[in-house]
């Protein structure tokens, strides 16, 4: 018999550390040096976060395997590298490994700190009533995104990156009468200033570029 963590599975995308091809809008506010520095923070964080999930976590890459500096981030071994020619179709095809060997997955970025183990716990229980659970995120786009089956259909004709992610995502689960739950609305940091309202939320910690 299974148990629960053998039930739900974790994705995790992320960037590889490779100069000029990763938080590029932060780049353009912040420069280099100081964006590595909070992209290692927002690994860091997320890797903290993962660690907390109750089944098995995935790391997936966007370029290549990664090296110590960039693995040392996740407590699990289980690495890949994204496959597909877009965003959307790099998460249908984790979705698609995943769902080999799970009844439910769940797929989240990098890019959120604020995201806790509650949102994970909560996006785990909906989907047992639900086929599609979201976290929404301002930016119109969104930052967890959790199945039980790989719909192909849910990343296809979306503009990646835009304001309407979500609302078209939505729209396309409504017309494949797909029942969906909604988690928290969350942001991302994608500029210098989503990192400072970050920072000056979290006032009492230290160490944080």
């Amino acid at each position: 018999m299974r148990t629960n963590s053998e039930r739900v599975a974790l994705g995790v995308f992320v960037k590889n550390l490779i100069p000029g091809t990763y938080k590029t809008r932060l780049a353009a506010d912040a420069g280099p040096d100081k964006t590595e520095k909070i992209y290692r923070k927002l690994l860091e964080i997320t890797g903290r976060i993962s660690a907390t999930f109750p089944g098995e976590v995935s790391v997936f890459f966007n370029k290549q395997l990664p090296n110590e500096g960039e693995s040392q981030y996740f407590s699990t071994h289980r690495f890949f590298i994204q496959k597909g020619k877009d965003l959307g179709e790099k998460m249908h095809t984790g979705f698609d490994l995943l769902l080999r060997t799970h009844q439910k997955a769940i797929v989240i970025g990098s890019d959120c700190p604020v995201l806790k183990s509650t949102h994970l716990s909560e996006a785990v229980r909906a989907l047992d009533r639900c086929d599609l659970v979201l976290g929404p995120a301002e930016d119109g786009g969104y930052y967890l995104i959790g199945m039980k089956k790989a719909h192909r259909f849910l990343f296809e004709d979306i503009e990646w990156s835009s304001p309407t992610v979500l609302e078209d995502t939505l729209q396309i689960a409504k017309n494949e009468n797909l029942n969906f739950h909604l988690l928290e609305t969350l942001y991302d940091v994608d500029r210098l200033a989503d990192w400072e309202r970050y920072r000056e939320q979290q006032s009492s910690t230290i160490n944080l570029p």
